[in-house]
């Protein structure tokens, strides 16, 4: 009996786990259409609805997400240590995809996109998007590194100990 409840706890961990960490990535994926959205010219039409349905959604997928981990991991200490990896995660893989250039860019979607009847929309969304949404990604960059290593090193100092101590 012992065996079927471990497996069944540990069957529970993982999925909660996973879930969770699949809702928190989508949700901090999330505000980035949301930044693009908002850097679009207002002469192009107006997309705050959209934007602001993006951001509402994103912050819910956040909060389901940091909910669900801790849930799997039971302790605060554990979970900033899975939230602060999985930060890490966004965090270094815009600082991969930010060092290609535009021309890399457009081939890596022609590459996985088919040919579309109305390119030249496609490659102006393009580049607007890394002519108005890319430098204020610089600054979500840095905040996903940040953010994701001090909930790692707070979570790791935390299953030490006392974080603060009183005098």
């Amino acid at each position: 009996m012992a065996v079927k409840e471990k497996l069944k706890n540990t069957t529970k961990f993982l999925f909660c786990a996973w879930i969770g960490e699949f809702l928190y990535l989508t949700g901090v994926a999330g505000t980035i259409p949301f930044l693009f959205l908002a850097a679009i010219p207002s002469e192009l039409g107006s997309f705050s609805w959209h934007s602001l349905l993006i951001l509402i959604i994103s912050a819910c997928c956040i909060a389901i997400g940091i909910f669900m981990i801790h849930k799997a991991c039971q302790t605060w200490a554990r979970s900033c240590k899975a939230l602060g990896r999985a930060t890490l995660i966004p965090g270094f893989v815009a600082v991969i995809f930010f060092f290609f250039s535009k021309e890399t860019v457009v081939a890596i979607i022609d590459s996985i996109i088919p040919p579309l009847k109305n390119a030249e929309e496609i490659a102006f969304l393009i580049d607007l998007y890394l002519k108005r949404t890319v430098p204020s990604l610089s600054f979500m960059i840095v905040a996903y590194l940040l953010v994701g290593f001090i909930l790692y090193l707070y979570g790791k100092r935390r299953e030490k100990g006392q974080t603060f101590q009183a005098r």
